[in-house]
Formats: structure tokens, sequence, C-alpha cells
């Protein structure tokens, strides 16, 4: 069972302008402290290799501020990058912090712990680039003394600032993450909570169901097929008795093969609402495309004329599910064609190949064969959309509902209608392989 993540909260036009107003606060500020090294050597008029790495570093920390506008799906890799800027190049560590709150917001306790402990590295790294300034230096404004201390002097006196300064200077953005992780864990929370309720709900949908179609189950077996049961012994007996009356005997034979062919499809019905197993359902399905030669010569059989034209190519690669449907639109079709055009000529074309998909077309011929056919009024599986001028649509029955859901299902057409002059027709269509997700067991 796949269940959907909560719907994700709109965000206002407020929050989106104050997410883009922090993101030009952040790029500007990191941008303007990546020129701060350079500005001290020019003040120190220091043109040494330090000059030239402030240069560099210029570069490095303006684009690593810039980086920092995608923090939230870079943010480990960004982390790295920056923290190691900041230990191999003079500047202030700003980017490496900004980018540790999203870790802590995003990732892992033991990936929050490693990657504070390498910005604290860092920073401590770019207290030792800033001393190593000399009078020039940020530390050096804590003294009071003239001249302005030098590094050796400020590491003497002005030592036990350093490692103060740099907790101090981490304390903000450690805070603001541990704040930010909070937020996020109480939404995760509030998310496993949804999901959680969503699940039951599920599983109390489909218990219900289930539920239902167990007694829908119990209910056809133990009315209709014990029914049907009664039939085809009182038809076995009757075929038994007949033995003197072909014609009889023949009418008996039929009705009791129709009534056991009935109680297996009455059966196949019953597995398939007793087992809500989507994939299992699928292997189970009762009748393929080779099965149409039979549908027709039971037909014949029954005393209707029926032509037929079944022209298959590679059938047994058909998808199970369109297979079965293919077969009852046919059954179908005959049997409304018996009951609302009855002793017209039939006939029945199926046309398929896994390129083209399956062409279903079952018709009377009454005008070409001069057979009367003899609805008793307005079929009622006539189709309103199609319309017509010679008999008032009414509304569908069962079967020709079920026959367009099991194309509408699989993602076929079908179009069914009681023509002018009185013949039955279908029209249908339906992919080689099925284009619709079942969400459980297929059709009967």
């Amino acid at each position: 069972m796949t269940i959907a993540p909560p719907p994700a909260p709109k965000r206002s036009w407020a929050s989106r302008v104050l997410a883009i107003g922090l993101n030009v606060v952040i790029v500007t500020v990191g941008i303007f402290l990546s020129f701060l090294p350079i500005s001290y050597h020019t003040l120190a008029e220091e043109f040494g290799v330090a000059y030239y790495l402030s240069i560099l570093s210029i570069f490095v920390f303006a684009s690593l501020s810039i980086l920092l506008i995608w923090r939230n799906t870079i943010a480990v890799p960004l982390t790295i990058a920056a923290s190691i800027a900041a230990m191999v190049l003079p500047g202030i560590p700003l980017p490496a912090l900004i980018a540790l709150v999203t870790v802590f917001k995003q990732r892992s306790w033991r990936t929050v712990i490693w990657l504070t402990l390498l910005v604290l590295t860092a920073t401590i790294t770019a207290g030792l680039w800033d001393v190593s300034l000399g009078s020039h230096s940020i530390l050096a404004t804590f003294s009071q003394s003239e001249p302005p201390p030098t590094t050796a002097e400020l590491l003497s006196q002005f030592g036990w600032i350093l490692p103060i300064g740099v907790i101090v200077w981490m304390w903000p953005f450690v805070t603001w993450g541990l704040i930010a992780r909070t937020l996020t864990d109480r939404d995760r929370a509030r998310s496993g909570e949804w999901r959680a309720e969503h699940v039951a709900q599920e599983l109390r949908d489909a218990a219900s169901t289930q539920a239902a179609r167990q007694e829908v189950a119990r209910e056809l077996h133990d009315t209709i097929a014990a029914k049907l049961s009664t039939v085809s012994l009182h038809a076995g007996a009757l075929e038994a008795q007949a033995a003197q009356n072909p014609e009889l005997l023949d009418s008996a034979r039929v009705v009791r093969e129709a009534v056991q062919d009935s109680i297996e499809d009455l059966r196949y019905v019953v597995s398939q609402l007793r087992d809500p197993d989507p994939e299992a359902s699928s292997r189970q399905h009762r009748y393929s495309l080779n099965d149409l030669d039979e549908l027709i010569e039971e037909a014949h059989r029954s005393g209707e004329r029926v032509r037929s034209r079944i022209s298959l190519s590679d059938f047994s690669h058909c998808d199970p599910a369109i297979a079965h449907a293919s077969y009852r639109i046919v059954q179908e079709s005959l049997t409304n064609a018996r009951k609302h055009a009855a002793g017209a000529p039939l006939s029945v074309t199926v046309q398929g190949s896994a390129a083209n998909g399956i062409f279903i077309k079952v018709h009377t011929e009454a005008l070409e064969f001069g057979a009367a056919a003899s609805p008793s009024g307005p079929s009622r599986f006539e189709d309103p959309a199609q319309g017509s001028s010679a008999r008032p649509a009414a509304s569908p029955g069962h079967g020709l509902i079920g026959m367009r859901e099991r194309a509408q299902q699989l993602g076929g057409t079908l179009n069914a209608q009681l023509a002018p002059e009185g013949g039955f027709h279908v029209d249908g269509w339906l992919p080689w392989i099925s284009s619709e997700p079942r969400s459980g067991p297929s059709a009967a």
C-alpha cells in the first residue's frame, strides 16, 4: 500500500518575500565580508603571499556566499567546501556557519556533530588568520596599548580571547540551527501522525469493502448457485428421459451445458470477490481470446445465425485482463442481440494486434438477410448520446453499463445502440496492454 505524503502547506506571499529578502541579505553580507582580509593587508602595506591569498579569497568566499541561495539542496557539500576554504584562505567563515544551520535542519545528529566540529576548526583557523595580521587584526582592537601589539604579543597577551571569540561567533548559528531542527522535527511528527491516521482509515475502508465482498460472495453461492444446481439436475434428468425425442434431447443438453457454464462463471465471480489481491486476480482470468471460437460455436448450437471473423495476431501475448474483457464484451453483445433483435442474423468481428489493439464489432444483419428483428418496443440499451430519429432513447441497462465500464477501466472505448432499422450494434476498442491501473480484482 503506497501512502501519499500529506499536502504541503502553501507558502504565503509574505513568507516568499521574507525568504527572498533573507537570501539577498546573506549574499550581500557574505560578499562584503570577503573583502575584509585584503583591506587589512592594504592598510598594513603588506603585499606578500598573504596579500595574494586574500585576493583569491575574495572570489572563493563571494562564490560560496552566492551558493548559499541553494543551501537547502547542497547543505553538506557546501558546508564542507566553505570550511575547507576558511582553513586554507584568509576570510570570515560566514558561508560555512550559515550552511551548518541547514545541516542542523536536514541531517542526522551524527552528520550534524562532525560537521559542527569541522566548522569549529574552520572558525578557529580563521581566527588564526586574523591574528597573523598583527596590529591590523580584529583581535588587536581589544588592546589599548600603544603601539598596537604584534602577532606574537597578541598570542601571548590575548590568546585566551580567541577560543571565547570563536564560541561567541558560533553560538548564534548553532542556536539558530537547533531551533530550525526543533521546528522541522515538529513538522515531521505531524506528518507521521497524518500518515498513521491515513493508513488506519485506508485499512478500515479495505476491511469494510472486503466484508461487503464476502457477504455478496456468500449470497451468490447460497442462492443463485444452489438454484442453478437444481436447474442443472432437472435438465440432466430431462435429457435422460428424452432419448426418444431428438429435439427435446438437444434442448435439454443445451440447457444443462449452459447451466454448467453459468455455475463455473459464478464460481469464478465468487473467487474474485473473496480475493482482493489485484496481482493474484490478474493471473486468474477465466477466459482468453482463444475461447472466442467456442463462444461462437456455442451460439451456433443454440440455433443462432452468426457469421464470425476473428483475426488476432499473436494473441497469446495479449494482456489477460484485456483478453477476458474482450470475451465478456462479445458474450454480452450476443446476449443483448438475442434479447433485443431476436431471430436476426449476427455478424461478429474481432481483429487485433499488439500495434493496433483489439477492435470488436457485433451487429445484426436484418436488412441484408431479410430477417426482422423483434425488439419489444424501444430498447433500453440504446445509447442516449447517439440519438435516433426512429426510436426514442431510454436509460441503458446493466449489461451495456457493464460493457462500457469494462472498456473504460482498461483504457478502451465502447459504443452500443439499437439501429433505426431494428438491428443491434456494438463497436468497441481495447488496447493490447491495459493502460489503466486496476486497484482491485477485475470485473468478472
